[in-house]
């Protein structure tokens, strides 16, 4: 087995322009995101990482075109090793806080009437999700599990980096030398 390709492949002169326009379309999208975090009444930690997201992929599109133009950082084995572990790895938080969100909404709708003030999102000065009609009954069972549930997604997804971060602390070494034995265990995990 040969040494698997690079994610997005090895940047060349005609990727300059799209990694140009990447990083500026992110860089539009950043102020947005910064704004949503920063503002009180809509500021929330649940979406840190699609923040932190938005702003690496300033980051990447940045380097790709600098590698793009720049024939010696086209073979950096530090940039080609970061940009795989970005590529590869960059959306697992996003499905991350995408939980997150799932979770605020299932625990919070279970809920009833007369126990609403104890959920957070009554805590919370403009909640999208209103209080229940009076006489709702509360599910705490349901809440349980809707916490189980994202509990056991959180799971998934460190049992997902995992093999990623193996991955990749490989990659860097066998860009050099693709004939290592590990060379198949890292096409297997990157895959």
């Amino acid at each position: 087995m040969t040494f698997p390709t690079p994610v997005g492949g090895t940047p060349l002169p005609v990727d300059f322009a799209p990694s140009v326009l990447f990083a500026v379309l992110y860089g539009i999208l950043a102020p947005f995101a910064i704004f949503r975090f920063l503002q009180r009444r809509t500021r929330t930690t649940l979406l840190i990482s699609t923040l932190a997201f938005a702003i690496e992929r300033i980051v990447i599109f940045s380097l790709r075109a600098v590698q793009a133009r720049n024939e010696s950082r086209r073979m950096s084995k530090g940039l080609a090793t970061y940009l795989q572990i970005s590529f590869g790895m960059g959306f697992v938080g996003i499905a991350n806080d995408l939980v997150k969100l799932l979770r605020c909404l299932l625990v919070n709708s279970t809920y009833g009437s007369e126990t609403y003030g104890q959920s957070a999102a009554a805590a919370t000065k403009e909640c999208y999700i209103p209080k229940p009609p009076e006489g709702t009954p509360d599910n705490p069972r349901q809440r349980f599990w809707a916490r189980r549930f994202s509990d056991f997604s959180n799971l998934a997804f460190l049992s997902a980096t995992v093999p990623g971060i193996v991955a990749n602390v490989n990659y860097g070494n066998l860009i050099l030398n693709e004939h290592q034995r590990d060379a198949d265990r890292t096409a297997r995990l990157s895959s």
